[in-house]
């Protein structure tokens, strides 16, 4: 009896694994293998980091262009520069806002102070006046802009940031780029 029950358990067995080891064909009504998901995580991963990093970035410099434009308003002499300043404050605050509500809708953290860099700019701003000011802060500003031109344009152009944050640098992009002609053509000449 029991040389009869090994021997059905084997016969089950033997008759059973060919069926598992088969491929399946096509009409066949065998399980699906599990997708292989590793390419999307490392993709969905690479999304995170560079949309992450972009909403660090912007909003830092952001905050800087600010935080300096109030400063210029203040201190500032000449009419150019002042009206400047008022209009990056303006622009600032609104892209600021929107980047805000975009930035917490995706889970993304920013900070609203400017980063140790633009503090050390922020300090070295506040200790000049008059005429020093207005080309120390026209200077900051063509510096400023120009990194946040480049910023923006690659977040506008690269496949490995969110789409919404994608789209939002797309649309700020002329704006920061009019910002930088101003910058450069119109305010105080920095040079000796």
């Amino acid at each position: 009896m029991k040389t009869r029950t090994t021997l059905s358990t084997a016969v089950l067995v033997a008759l059973a694994s060919p069926a598992f080891a088969q491929p399946s064909a096509p009409g066949s009504t065998t399980m699906p293998s599990t997708p292989d998901t590793t390419t999307t995580t490392r993709s969905e991963a690479s999304e995170t980091s560079m949309s992450a990093e972009f909403v660090k970035k912007a909003a830092a410099a952001n905050a800087s262009e600010i935080a300096a434009s109030r400063l210029a308003l203040e201190k500032g002499q000449d009419p150019s520069v002042k009206s400047f300043a008022q209009q990056m404050i303006d622009d600032h605050t609104k892209a600021g806002e929107q980047l805000k509500t975009l930035a917490s809708s995706k889970g993304y953290e920013m900070s609203d102070e400017p980063d140790m860099k633009h503090k050390t700019a922020m300090t070295e701003l506040k200790a000049k006046s008059g005429e020093s000011f207005d080309k120390a802060y026209t200077e900051q500003m063509r510096k400023d802009h120009a990194a946040a031109v480049e910023l923006f344009s690659k977040a506008a152009n690269s496949s490995q940031v969110d789409p919404e944050l994608r789209q939002f640098a797309k649309q700020t992009l002329p704006t920061l780029q009019h910002h930088k002609q101003v910058a450069m053509q119109s305010l105080p000449k920095t040079g000796g």
